[in-house]
């Protein structure tokens, strides 16, 4: 979690500037290598990131230009974290079928639990605070609505969509249904751990 932060600036930069690839691979991989689903968070991240709305108006031929372009180091991007890498996930994807996986595990663990007991647990102050004062709840609600109101900004719109495109897949199976089947990895992600993207 510690490193997922700074995985993502550098990344950003990565796609938005073209440049800072050697921190942001070396930083990519350790978040990968040190947990395998923050490493997904941080890919899918970076893909919704890349399709943040440009701050100035472009034409349709310049946008797909500079969707292209911030794909293109996105892609780039993501093989050199797989070379990097490799040693870790080449056995990982081999052995799959030897993972620990227990039969008698909770089914919310990779559906998630649906929009909601997710909403009603986040204006309950549960998702952040369950059982304390919701003092988290508080600073994110008052974050939430900063961002909200400054969303023209670039820096205030990239957490308010992080925010959202995360609770949105915290809804998981049970609100997606086959839907969430297009990401890759999901029927094996454990979807209940989204709430640490928040």
């Amino acid at each position: 979690m510690v490193l997922l932060p700074p995985t993502l600036a550098s990344g950003y930069r990565v796609i938005t500037e073209g440049r800072g690839y050697f921190w942001a691979v070396l930083l990519l991989a350790a978040t990968l290598v040190s947990h395998l689903l923050y490493g997904y968070m941080a890919f899918l991240t970076l893909g919704a990131l890349s399709l943040l709305q440009f701050s100035r108006p472009l034409t349709t031929r310049s946008v797909a230009e500079a969707l292209w372009r911030r794909w293109r180091r996105l892609i780039i991007l993501f093989l050199l974290v797989v070379g990097v890498t490799s040693y870790f996930l080449v056995p990982f994807f081999l052995e799959q079928a030897y993972l620990n996986i227990s039969v008698w595990e909770d089914p919310a663990r990779y559906d998630s639990y649906g929009y909601r007991p997710v909403l009603r647990g986040l204006a309950q102050g549960n998702l952040f605070d369950f059982g304390r004062f919701p003092s988290l709840t508080i600073l994110v609600t008052a974050g939430f609505a900063t961002c909200l109101l400054k969303w023209r900004e670039e820096r205030y719109r990239i957490p308010l969509s992080i925010f959202l495109l995360w609770l949105v897949l915290f809804f998981g199976r049970e609100t997606w249904g086959g839907l969430i089947d297009l990401l890759p990895l999901s029927q094996n992600i454990f979807m209940h751990c989204y709430i640490h993207s928040f």
